[in-house]
């Protein structure tokens, strides 16, 4: 009895121990980092994707992606997959495709980033599994027929090109700046700050043409976000760009909050 209690002990030591380990590095250089469940709504070119898919099915892809960075004529090889939305003909259930994304991984011998998403376009909206990260369009096809192998119904063939708006939901893992600034632990060039009030997207496209003609010669693609940190929700701007230095930063994020503040 006392030689379990000893290595009961023990066991409780090593995890206190593992557990400060975890939290000085989630600490250390005076940095935060929380995992949180979000909404990102963004505008980008997409169009049908006609090859490497399952018969008779609707895939999107994006042609044209952070348009405000990189331009809104820039297209994106295809030689590799980019961002790919497979349509499927109904909501998805966050619990139903946790499960089976989960039971996918588990089987295929390829890695890959799914995550469920809305589409808007044309006046139509259509609902989405979001794929990146694939090499190969082969792998793309093979990950389709897995999703419809576990119960996935797509939407039919369609033909389909233009701006988009789309909402991704996914989680994410940020870091807090002493700036106030999140930042994306795996992508660091994109970051996003907080504005006090939830805006429309036609709000928000009219704020940031103001302010771009007022910061010209900076190049930022931005979207709407949504983060829900202890179960709160919390609006923020995500913006992405390998050019902002952090004076350029602040200077876009009070930009925003005082434009925002007039309507």
């Amino acid at each position: 009895m006392i030689n379990i209690l000893i290595i009961l002990i023990l066991c409780i030591q090593n995890f206190v121990y593992l557990k400060i380990i975890f939290l000085k590095h989630e600490f250390m250089n005076g940095n935060h980092y929380f995992e949180t469940f979000s909404i990102i709504t963004k505008e980008e070119k997409v169009q049908t994707l006609t090859h490497n898919i399952m018969p008779n099915t609707f895939a999107l892809e994006i042609i044209s992606p952070l348009p405000g960075y990189y331009g809104a004529e820039f297209l994106i090889s295809h030689d590799k997959p980019g961002h790919i939305f497979f349509i499927t003909k109904n909501y998805l259930r966050i619990e139903e495709f946790l499960r089976i994304n989960k039971k996918i991984k588990s089987y295929l011998d390829f890695t890959f980033d799914a995550t469920f998403a809305s589409i808007s376009i044309n006046n139509k909206k259509f609902y989405a599994l979001r794929i990146k990260n694939v090499d190969t369009f082969e792998k793309v096809q093979e990950l389709q027929k897995a999703f419809m192998d576990e119960g996935f119904a797509m939407e039919g063939s369609k033909k389909v090109q233009g701006m988009a708006l789309i909402r991704i939901k996914k989680f994410l893992k940020l870091s807090e700046t002493s700036d106030h600034f999140y930042v994306d632990t795996q992508r660091n060039d994109f970051k996003y700050f907080v504005i006090n009030e939830p805006v429309t997207w036609k709000l928000f496209e009219h704020v940031t043409y103001r302010i771009r003609n007022n910061m010209q010669g900076k190049k930022f693609d931005v979207a709407l976000g949504l983060l829900f940190r202890t179960g709160d929700p919390e609006d923020v701007i995500r913006i992405f760009s390998n050019e902002l230095n952090d004076k350029d930063l602040k200077i876009l994020r009070d930009n925003y909050i005082k434009a925002l503040a007039e309507y």
